[in-house]
């Protein structure tokens, strides 16, 4: 299965950076979220809608605009926030952009390979992965939380990652972060 995955090919959708998503210490759900997401393969209304569902389509979380997955991560108020907050913080030279697929695709090739460039990959994916997760908790439970508790548990979620998966000693990723997130 994983090789198919990896060796899959989508018409018109960029080449999916397979060597660094699948061989990272993310999560795999996390890996085969991002998949999806950069494949435009997450359950958001516009692929329901798509698929023959007869849906109203508004989002959730602004309840202005269509809900897709370019609006979800990336151009919506609420998005760039979390992205700014995490952009201001990571120190990248990596800027939201429209499409979903170009940030990612973008910012996982222009990232070093170096710890800086590690925790600033884990991030990218933990925002997607936690914008998500509010997407739905708005849905589901029908709560919503301040883009900087999101941005807190994207945080804490790429320390765990990090410490847990990369053997990193717990203080360099806490250290690595506070200072960023302080």
């Amino acid at each position: 299965m994983y090789r198919c995955i990896a060796a899959d090919s989508f018409p018109g959708v960029p080449d999916f950076p397979c060597s660094r998503i699948w061989k990272s210490i993310i999560p795999t759900k996390i890996c085969f979220f991002m998949w999806a997401v950069f494949h435009k393969r997450i359950p958001t209304i516009d692929l329901l809608k798509r698929k023959g569902l007869e849906l109203a389509n508004r989002c959730v979380l602004c309840c202005k605009e269509e809900e897709s997955d370019d609006h979800l991560f990336t151009e919506f108020d609420y998005a760039k926030k979390v992205w700014s907050f995490i952009k201001n913080r990571c120190r990248e030279a990596y800027q939201p952009q429209d499409d979903i697929l170009l940030a990612i695709r973008n910012w996982s090739d222009s990232l070093p390979n170096t710890i800086d460039g590690w925790f600033c990959f884990c991030l990218l994916h933990a925002t997607c992965w936690h914008l998500w997760l509010e997407r739905n908790r708005c849905i589901f439970q029908d709560k919503s939380l301040l883009s900087s508790t999101i941005a807190r548990r994207i945080a804490n979620a790429v320390i765990e990652w990090v410490v847990i998966q990369a053997k990193v000693d717990k203080s360099q990723g806490v250290d690595w972060l506070k200072n960023r997130f302080d």
